[in-house]
């Protein structure tokens, strides 16, 4: 399973980029195949879709807090990308994962992952901004 980890190393308590290599070891012994992107920001990131062929990645993983679920979703709907995505809450409050009861550690998360077990969230562009 082709699959993008995007993670913000400024959420939370910055701590995630420390324990990177520790995540993509788990994730890799799950059977996931990684590419990892550091997001620096939407334009970026967005630069770094568009110069992928969008049918590479099977499932995207967001690791972060409200505002980076935000900014990638955005970016995929700017760029016309529909797959699943996952969330490893690791912000700082995290309400759109706990709307959706989702788990805090990584193991739970990429199990749900794999597993394909998905709910589906309605999204927007506004004024070309995620919403």
């Amino acid at each position: 399973m082709e699959t993008l980890l995007v993670y913000n190393p400024n959420a939370g308590n910055k701590s995630f980029k420390s324990e990177l290599d520790s995540v993509i070891e788990k994730l890799q012994g799950k059977g996931m195949t990684l590419t990892v992107h550091r997001l620096a920001s939407a334009e970026v990131f967005e630069g770094f879709l568009g110069a992928r062929d969008r049918r590479r990645f099977d499932r995207i993983m967001i690791a972060g807090g409200d505002g980076t679920v935000s900014a990638v979703a955005a970016s995929l709907l700017k760029c016309g990308i529909d797959v699943p995505v996952g969330i490893v809450p690791i912000g700082l409050t995290n309400d759109f994962a706990k709307h959706f009861n989702l788990p805090g550690d990584l193991d739970t998360a990429a199990g749900i992952v794999l597993g394909g077990d998905f709910a589906e969230a309605d999204v927007a562009l506004m004024n070309g901004r995620g919403a």
